[in-house]
Order: structure tokens, then sequence, then C-alpha cells
């Protein structure tokens, strides 16, 4: 809905503009139109002098969000002293106003916050060594981005490191929890409490500190709380279902005890538990703070058949505020579903119709592929770089860039220098450094425990000398302990055994049985802080596997994506943002944007839903989520060499769009042309849709229309009653559809019978056979 003061507001958001005081849940569904409902909220509220605009609060967790509410309420020049912020910075400011009081310390020569994490970690990895701490050896493979999320999550939960030493407000404990470490990580939850004590060392606040630290001093400091309390007496939160315990916390202490305080969201688009979010934070809501509930149910973004799906999909979850989207657009865009062969022919397809787009004169920025996991990337793009088509993967690099598959290949790439070595090649200096690169990328990964000052003991004896790694490694191994030397023979005969499969083998036999000999996508779950992460990184090796599927030797598929990266840097194919790029991005980072055209690949078990049965109710919201984004068209495909997703499967998908391609057929067809197929689909309906609602409020036929249309029901309607009351059954009909043409029909003033009769109604009412017995 256009972000205008002139734009007719629904009922619906009517209802929520009108709330003055007291705690409100606004659920909105999708596309509703919530942020206009909010802004003409607030300036309802400073227009009627109900409320200064000075002490109004209008809040998100996101930048874009809060950009979004601002950029809405320039309509309104009353509106300019109205706060907008992200909850990062009303934390920010909490701390600042304790600090201008001389209550808490601030360090003057802090790093730029967008490096101060990774600066802490380093500065932490340092000392830990420096102390010989016993996990110093694991600190070797450690995926810094892993550990820091797993410290955002703590902190996101109120999850101290050490809580017993955390020296909170009374008040705090009630919510303050005990850190845990992750499943066979516990070293991670040493290092988070070192971590901590480096961070309290250097006075430092990090991203997530700025909600933790501010939330704890306004316990601390009942000053501060009521200063904070006396600006912004009325509070509005936007993206309420992706609030973590901290952020809700924060807020609701700030809110209290009047509680002018409205939270606006989706629960079915609750995307980040695994990240620290809690859904029950907005579904307890209500309850929590006895709020009025609204809905806004009406999509203004999406037709009928994508809204139906999202609907019939998402209802499935057991535990979601009760709600459904309803149509305003109609019936129209273009939502199809198709089965491929293979992957290479789902990609083919995507890119050709991607290009014929384009040719029709439609914008790359308007088309968007979403993916469920990068893994799904490889043929894509092997479609695009060949189609010489360029490119954007938002949050990746082309996949053979990403880290556990450079890794993984590092180990072809040892192999092949191991066979150069051999025959006293490999002294070029670019040889010499990618030698040296793939040796650091795999020494330890999986962990050998190899120290750092062992591994450049042999890498530089293999470089400075020539000889193969199989000869240093055995080597070294009568130099060292006893477990370090069988670590060391081990990956000796590894490396000579792969050395001799470089041209021998396929390239999805060598490295399927190179993956079971290093347990490599084993490691990758387990040595992870989260299961979400150590998935997709192991299905990234499942993909590369079945990439490899027909690319010849192990060899040669070294050769192919050396081949693929040049393309990849030429002007034609590049992963740089470009407007001329076609996006890959996520469902994840697709949330809150919209599209006029989406493609979403691989709609398969096994992608989504993807991982664990006890995640599939987020797994629904992630494919809702995808059906949601799309202005015009919405395109599914999945491959035949596996099943469809059991979302689809179970909600009958092609049915749902068959009805929904029917129901559109009856509506934009002169009812005098109508067959008895267009009639039925009128009072069928489509599984996910309510067509009542859509007729009664945002229908916009011409009287004449309708009331042909209405007189051909009625004799539709007739002869149903005189086929009798199981043609209902066997003809799926909508009881509420029913009982809407009936009005029409018992309202009068109906026009004369058009005579034409419906072709089909003999055989449409013709019951069908009985089951076999």
């Amino acid at each position: 809905m256009p972000l205008t003061t002139t734009h007719p507001l629904t009922p619906e958001q009517q209802a929520i503009v009108a709330h003055t005081n007291g705690p409100a849940l606004v659920l909105a569904v999708a596309g509703s139109g919530k942020t206009t409902a909010m802004v003409h909220r607030i300036a309802r509220l400073v227009r009627e002098g109900s409320v200064a605009p000075q002490h109004i609060l209008a809040a998100s967790f996101t930048r874009a969000t809060v950009t979004d509410i601002r950029t809405a309420l320039t309509h309104w020049p009353a509106c300019h002293r109205v706060t907008v912020a992200t909850l990062h910075r009303l934390g920010k400011q909490v701390i600042h106003a304790a600090h201008q009081r001389g209550w808490y310390p601030l360090h003057p020569h802090t790093p730029p916050l967008a490096d101060l994490e990774r600066q802490l970690l380093y500065a932490t990895l340092r000392h830990v060594r420096q102390q010989h701490g016993p996990y110093r050896h694991e600190l070797e493979t450690l995926d810094h981005d892993d550990f820091l999320t797993y410290v955002s999550r703590c902190k996101g939960a109120i999850q101290y490191a050490d809580l017993e030493r955390a020296d909170l407000p009374a008040a705090a404990y009630e919510v303050a929890q005990q850190a845990a470490a992750p499943p066979g990580l516990a070293w991670y939850l040493d290092l988070y409490q070192a971590y901590e004590r480096v961070r309290h060392e250097q006075g430092a606040i990090t991203f997530d500190d700025m909600l933790l630290t501010g939330w704890e001093l306004l316990l601390r400091y009942p000053a501060v709380l009521a200063d904070l309390r006396g600006q912004y007496r009325w509070l509005m939160i936007d993206e309420f279902q992706d609030v973590n315990r901290v952020q809700a916390e924060l807020v609701d202490v700030l809110a209290a005890p009047a509680y002018h305080l409205m939270a606006i969201g989706d629960d079915d688009q609750t995307l980040y538990t695994w990240r620290g979010a809690e859904p029950q934070l907005i579904l307890r809501f209500a309850e929590r703070y006895q709020a009025t509930v609204y809905r806004m149910q009406a999509c203004f973004r999406c037709y009928a058949a994508p809204i139906a799906l999202a609907n019939a999909v998402i209802r499935a979850n057991p535990q979601r505020a009760p709600k459904q989207m309803q149509v305003t657009r109609g019936v129209g865009g273009t939502t199809t579903i198709t089965a491929y062969a293979d992957d290479a022919a789902l990609a083919a397809s995507l890119v050709a119709d991607v290009q014929a787009a384009r040719a029709a004169g439609r914008a790359p920025a308007a088309m968007v592929v979403l993916v469920r996991l990068y893994a799904q990337t490889p043929p894509l793009e092997q479609a695009l770089i060949a189609a010489r088509m360029r490119y954007t993967i938002e949050g990746s690099g082309p996949f053979y860039q990403r880290e556990e598959l450079r890794t993984f290949l590092a180990y072809a790439r040892l192999a092949h220098a191991e066979r150069q070595l051999r025959h006293g090649q490999g002294g070029a200096d670019a040889e010499i450094t990618r030698v040296s690169a793939a040796w650091s990328a795999s020494y330890n990964r999986p962990m050998r425990y190899l120290s750092k000052d062992l591994s450049e003991r042999i890498v530089n004896t293999v470089l400075g000398h020539g000889l193969p790694f199989g000869t240093v490694l055995r080597r070294m191994a009568g130099e060292v302990a006893g477990w370090q030397a069988a670590r060391l023979i081990e990956l000796a005969e590894l490396l000579t055994w792969l050395a001799g499969e470089l041209e021998r083998g396929t390239a999805v036999a060598v490295l399927s049985e190179l993956e079971r000999r290093l347990g490599y996508c084993t490691y990758l779950r387990e040595h992870s802080g989260f299961p979400e992460t150590g998935a997709s990184r192991a299905a990234n090796v499942q993909a590369l596997l079945r990439y490899a599927e027909g690319k010849g030797t192990l060899a040669a598929l070294l050769r192919h994506l050396d081949g693929l990266a040049e393309l990849v840097g030429d002007a034609h194919a590049s992963t740089a943002p470009h407007p001329d790029a076609l996006t890959i991005t996520t469902i994840h980072r697709a949330k809150g944007r919209e599209w006029d055209v989406v493609y979403v690949p691989h709609v398969n078990q096994g992608i989504i839903p993807h991982g664990d049965p006890a995640a599939w109710d987020e797994e629904r919201r992630l494919l809702y989520v995808a059906l949601t984004r799309s202005r015009e068209q919405v395109h599914l495909s999945w491959v035949q060499t596996g099943r469809l997703s059991r979302f689809l499967e179970e909600i009958a998908v092609e049915q749902v769009l068959a009805d929904v391609a029917a129901l559109g057929r009856a509506l934009h067809t002169a009812p005098d042309a109508w067959q008895a197929r267009d009639a039925l689909a009128l009072v069928r309906g489509a599984d996910g849709l309510d067509v009542v609602q859509y007729l009664r409020t945002w229908w916009r036929a011409p009287a004449a229309q309708q009331a042909a249309m209405a007189e051909r029901m009625q004799e539709f309607l007739a002869a149903l009653d005189a086929a009798g009351v199981g043609a209902a059954a066997w003809l799926r009909l909508s009881p509420a559809l029913v009982a809407y043409w009936r009005e029409w029909g018992a309202a009068g003033d109906r026009p004369a019978p058009m005579g034409k009769p419906l072709a089909g109604l003999a055989a449409l009412l013709t019951p069908p056979p009985p089951p076999r017995q």
C-alpha cells in the first residue's frame, strides 16, 4: 500500500490508528501495509494533541525498517520530533545517559564498532595462547564467525559467560541465566568467559552489549530509567517477531508502568530462532500485557495464487496466532510449479526464462532467485556463467570460494602438488603460493592437533627442498610424539592415495571417498556452535559432490573450477553488485522485501524443509515468506531426482493452483460465455482463499456484470439443488460461497434469464462411479 496521507485506510488500519492508550498487539500478515498504519497512528496522536511528538518512540531491530518508518513520517512535518531508532540505538542512549552521570565509564579509544568484536576476539586468542590455555590447540581451527554468533546469541538471550561474577542488579537475576556451551564444544564457554574478561578490561561495548548493558543500566540506576520513561511515553515496536529476549526485556522495562506499548509483527515470519528470536515473545504478548489485539489480514502485494499457497502451507503449524492473508488484488499474475529431470535442466530453464524477461524489458533488479541454502547455487551459477549473465549472491561468494569447499578442495590441490613434486616440478612462485595456501587450509581440518610450528616446518621443508609431502610427513613422523606421528603418517597416506586418483577415478567417486575418509561432513556438523550453520556447510559439500557428476576426473574438475573463476572475473559474469546483475539471495535475507518476479528453485524435500523435523515449523515459515515476496509472478521448481517438498504435497499444490486458475477464468469471462465449470469455480473457490471476503470487499466488477454473474449462479444453484445433496461432496463445494450466491438470489431485482444453458452442466452433475471393492 502506498505510504501517503491521502490513500484510504482499511477498517483494520483505521482501528489501529484509533488506538491511543494501553498495550496493543498488531498481527500483520505479509504485504498488509503495517508501516502505513503505524505512521498514520503516530500522525493522529500528534495532530490531536494526545501525545507530544518528542514523547513517541518508533523502533525496530533493523535499520531498513527504521528507514522506511522515518521516510513515511516525512509526510507529516509535525512528526519531525518523533524518535525513530533501532533498538540498539536505544540501548546506546541508555549507556550514554549513565556515562554522562558518571556512573558508567566508556573507553575513549575503542575501535570502530564494525571491527570491535573481531579485535576483541583477536586479543582474546592472543591471551589464551600466552596463558597456554587447555583448549589452545582448538583455536587453530576456530571459526571466528561461528564463535562470535554464539556470543551474540548468548547475550541476546541474557545468558552470561559467568553469571556468578556478573554483579547484576537484583531484578536482573529474575531473567538472567548462565550460558551453556554448544554440544561437543565445551571450550566455547571457556573462550566466552575469556572474551568477556578482555572486553571488560578494555571497557568495550559491542553491538550486542548496547542492548544487554543498556538493559542492565536501566535496572541498576532508577534515575536513568526515570529520564528515559519520561522521554518515551508511547512506544511502537515494529517487526516484533524478530526480537530476542534482551530486546523484549529492554522494551518491557522502558514501557512500564503505563505500557502505552504497541508491538507490530507476524509470528508466521519468525525466521531466526536459531539466532535467538523467540516466537513466544509475540505469541504471548497479549497475555503478558493484557493487550488489545488487532489483525491486519489484507495483502496488498500478492495476487491470489501465492496467497492461497502460503495460507495453506502455514496453517499446518500448530503454534501460531490465528489469521489468514486475504486477497485484495484479485486473481492475476502468474504462479507456476514445474518439475525438471535434474539440476542442470532446472538451472537452464530458469536462466532462459530470465533472459526472455530481460529481452522483453524486465529489469534485472525486478527479479530474484530465492534459495533455502547456498548449496543450491552451483548449477545455477554454472548456467549463468555459461550464459555470460551477471549475478550477485547476497551474503556469499561463488560456490567454489566458500570456505568449507576451499578447504575440502585444498586436499585435491595438495594431491596435485604431490604428483608434481614427485616428478621434480612445482618450483614456480605462483605454484609455491598455491601449495602453501592449500596446506594452511587443510592440515588441521578436520582437527589433527598439529602445532603451527610443526606445520610450518613441514611446508617449508617441502617447498624449500622440493620434496613430496608424503616423504616429508613420514620423515617428520620420526621426530614427534607417537600420537602426532600416527596422524602425520595417516595424512601422508591420504595424500599419496589422492595423488594417484587425480587422473584415474571420476571426480564424484574420488571426492566422495575423500569425504568418507576425512569424515568431513560430520566434522562440519559437529564443529559449529549452531546446527543450522553446520548443516548448511555440510550441505555445500554434498552439493559439490552432486556438481562433480559428469565433470570427468578430479584433475578435470579442478581445471573446470579454475575456468569458472576466470569467467566470473570477466565483464560478462561477475558476482560484484551491479544494476544489471540477477540477485540470488536466501529466503532469510528476503524477508521484508519484494520483487515483481520471484523464482524459488528446488522446492524439494530435504531442501525445504531442511534439517531436523523438530525445526519444520520454521521451515514452513520460510516457505511462507518465499511465497509472499512477489508482486506479479512466482515460479516454483523442483527436480525429479528427489521428492517434492512435503509442505507442497500435503496441500495438494497442483489442485490449489488449478482451482485458483478456474476461479480467475470465471471472474474474467463474460457470464453468457460461461461453461458449467466456470460456475462451479465460483462455488468451489480454492483452498487457502477467503473468496467471499474478496467478493464482498475488494471485487470491483461493474454492477451489470455482477448482476449477470449472479443470475447465472442462480441457474447453477437450481441445478445443484435438483441433483441432490450428494453433489456438494463430490464437487468440493464451499458452503460459504454457496451461501454468498444464494444471498444474491434472495435479493430480487434479477435480470431475465439469459436463455443459453451452461455447457457441460449435465456431465458435471453426473455422480462419479462408486469405488471398486
